[in-house]
């Protein structure tokens, strides 16, 4: 996975990375989701580290739609912490590129139980899978990959060049494997 021509990023949680240039980036996952969007066709990708579902306030007025997007709705300090806003965001920012909803590759990562609760149907980490699932569904995007759940964390790196993304469970005896 070592490339001189590639960028090194790290992705905080709450944050957002288009990439036209070749970079790989990594982000460190429990309960938060990473939503990444690859087109093959022009090499660009994006990637979001989202820790909640929705903002309680916007989301009942943010919806395909709708002529005012969600995320310019939203803190711009705080914008990208939701799974909803995030991926509203990314799909326009591809499409202001020329880039059409059939173009883009979806793979969906995290949202796991770290804490460990009894009831999956009610964690954080659930409720971003459930979001996130839902959104890409009803803005016709299908998710070619993903690793959702469980009760560890997760490491991934992103190569947006390729939008092969290489992922480690954070528990011993899983290597890594790239999926492809």
């Amino acid at each position: 996975m070592k490339s001189s021509t590639h960028e090194k990023v790290f992705l905080k949680a709450g944050e957002v990375l288009i990439a036209e240039k070749p970079s790989r980036i990594y982000t460190i996952l429990g309960s938060c989701v990473a939503v990444i969007m690859f087109s093959p066709r022009t090499g660009i990708g994006a990637i979001c580290h989202a820790q909640l579902a929705e903002n309680k306030e916007t989301s009942s007025r943010c919806s395909d739609t709708c002529p005012v997007k969600c995320f310019t709705q939203v803190s711009k300090t705080t914008q990208f912490k939701y799974v909803s806003c995030s991926i509203r965001y990314m799909v326009d920012q591809f499409e202001k590129r020329g880039i059409s909803k059939k173009e883009i590759d979806v793979k969906l990562f995290g949202g796991a139980n770290v804490l460990k609760s009894g009831n999956n149907q009610q964690t954080i980490g659930h409720q971003n899978i459930e979001t996130a699932t839902k959104i890409l569904k009803n803005m016709r995007l299908e998710v070619i990959s993903h690793s959702v759940g469980g009760n560890t964390g997760m490491t991934l790196y992103f190569d947006s060049n390729t939008g092969i993304v290489h992922l480690k469970r954070h528990k011993q005896g899983n290597p890594w494997r790239p999926l492809l």
